[in-house]
């Protein structure tokens, strides 16, 4: 039986929240990735917007009880070191000193160029998910936002001169080896022998942590909106797994999901969640953007069974109440399935541990995240389930039935 979700601890670390980078610590550029030598520590994350007074800006395990200046931003991120850049702009990492801010704290800063809309919104997003996951256990998931000082206009568009975000940077914990920082698509593909071959009881914990994370933002009423592998970060010590026994792997293993970049994040309306703040019903969340194929991975189509839930956001019009399916990217899902999932052989796909098929998988991660909101499965899927895992594990790919429907 696993404990619950939010103290579930892989290879013995604690639920860790995220908190500041030890100043000692040494990092080490590698690729895409950053690896922690000694001490171990790290991260690269996302910042988002909200008029929120400082009075009520206190988040815990978090150097930012203050507002971080645009010019104190613009210093850190002058005197920094590159970690990488996306669509809005390029981030930098800097190790604030101890007279600027307590704990002398390692923090990324996002250079927005001329985007001052696009640093709002962020920040906003950003805050709004971290205040709402305060003391539930969420905020491992997630990188500590600062709350920053704009320039006053009425037109956020036409404003010239770079803008700044400020977070801190993700803490890896400390196992007593070096950790590793890698998007989700770098560590599904570099860590694939590693992962085929942990035993069920650590796959299924990490399915379980996937859905736990996406159930908690939707509990904080947000749907991150972009969460593809790039912005889904994995904190592990799969490197000192190599050949190691699979009976002791789970006990070793280290294995932390976080998310960066809120700026695509939607609010889920109120009117979806009752007086409990329970969301009212799910749904099966079709998402449009990975519909079809990956390359020549076949695997990747998301018939309908293999669909992760969402929720139902109510709202109204002239016709009454209606309601529209929100949900995150189904990228996720899929690269822990192809992941976690390791077939005896291609032709027949039965699981070489007898338990771990694809759609096992998936309703680990179902699991987690109807919990997480404190949601029954919905009686039907469930069923529909049942049938699924019992076929997938007695049955070889061409003699399924289950598996046709688009």
């Amino acid at each position: 039986m696993l404990p619950p979700l939010h103290r579930l601890s892989i290879g013995g670390v604690a639920d860790q929240p995220a908190v500041l980078a030890n100043p000692r610590r040494k990092w080490r550029r590698a690729g895409r990735r950053f690896i922690i030598i000694d001490d171990s520590e790290d991260d690269d994350s996302e910042g988002p917007r909200e008029e929120i007074s400082k009075e009520s800006y206190h988040p815990i395990d978090s150097p930012f009880v203050h507002e971080i200046t645009q010019e104190q931003a613009a210093r850190w991120y002058e005197e920094g070191d590159y970690l990488g850049a996306g669509v809005m702009g390029e981030a930098h990492k800097y190790k604030v000193p101890e007279s600027e801010l307590t704990g002398g704290p390692w923090v990324m800063i996002k250079n927005f160029k001329r985007k001052l809309y696009a640093a709002k919104d962020e920040v906003e997003l950003h805050l709004r998910v971290w205040q709402g996951s305060d003391g539930n256990g969420c905020r491992r998931y997630l990188a500590a936002p600062a709350h920053m000082q704009f320039p006053d206009t009425e037109e956020p568009s036409s404003h010239e001169g770079p803008i700044f975000t400020v977070q801190a940077l993700v803490h890896g914990g400390d196992v007593g080896v070096p950790t590793d920082t890698q998007d989700f698509d770098d560590a599904s593909e570099q860590h694939l022998r590693v992962l085929w071959n942990l035993p069920p009881s650590a796959k299924e914990a990490i399915a379980r942590q996937y859905g736990d994370m996406m159930g908690c933002f939707a509990k904080a009423g947000l749907v991150h909106g972009d969460l593809h592998g790039g912005n889904v970060l994995v904190t592990h010590n799969m490197n000192a797994l190599e050949g190691v026994d699979r009976a002791v792997m789970t006990s070793r293993l280290h294995f932390q999901f976080h998310t960066i970049d809120w700026g695509f994040a939607s609010t889920i309306n109120p009117e979806s969640y009752d007086a409990n703040g329970v969301p009212k019903s799910v749904c099966l969340h079709l998402d449009h953007m990975n519909l079809g194929t990956f390359g020549n991975r076949k695997d990747k189509y998301q018939r309908k069974w293999r669909q992760m839930f969402g929720i139902d956001n109510y709202f109204g019009d002239l016709r009454g109440e209606v309601k529209s399916c929100l949900g995150e990217s189904w990228h996720g899902v899929y690269l822990l399935m192809r992941s976690l999932f390791q077939p005896n052989n291609w032709q027949e796909e039965l699981p070489e541990d007898g338990k771990t098929t694809r759609a096992q998988i998936l309703d680990w991660v179902r699991l987690a995240y109807l919990e997480c909101l404190g949601v029954e499965y919905p009686p039907e899927e469930r069923k529909a389930m049942d049938a699924l895992l019992q076929e997938e594990r007695t049955k070889p790919m061409a003699e399924r039935t289950l598996q046709a429907a688009a």
